[in-house]
């Protein structure tokens, strides 16, 4: 009984304060690095270059961090094997 008292007040107390209060965000203060620096490109007349690969349109970033994680997947894998597999074998022959 004395378990279930503290997960019932935390979730009373979260509750009981109003979902709009935890909705509001409050007003940023600091403007993002990319407004300031399209503003001073704008003031001395330049124009941002398109990218030499859009990434925009399509899956390709998506692709991109898919063959990252395959692999990073095969190299910890590989890694893992190497340290968890074959330092056990090593402490059996000694």
């Amino acid at each position: 009984m004395r378990k279930l008292i503290l997960p019932v007040l935390v979730t009373a107390f979260l509750m009981w304060r109003p979902a709009s209060a935890l909705a509001q965000e409050p007003p940023a203060k600091w403007r993002g690095t990319d407004v300031v620096i399209e503003e001073v490109l704008q003031r001395y007349g330049a124009r941002a270059k398109e990218p030499l690969i859009n990434t925009n349109q399509g899956d390709l970033i998506l692709f991109v961090f898919a063959l990252g994680g395959v692999s990073a997947g095969f190299v910890l894998g590989y890694q893992g094997r190497r340290v968890f597999v074959e330092m056990e074998d090593r402490g059996k022959d000694v």
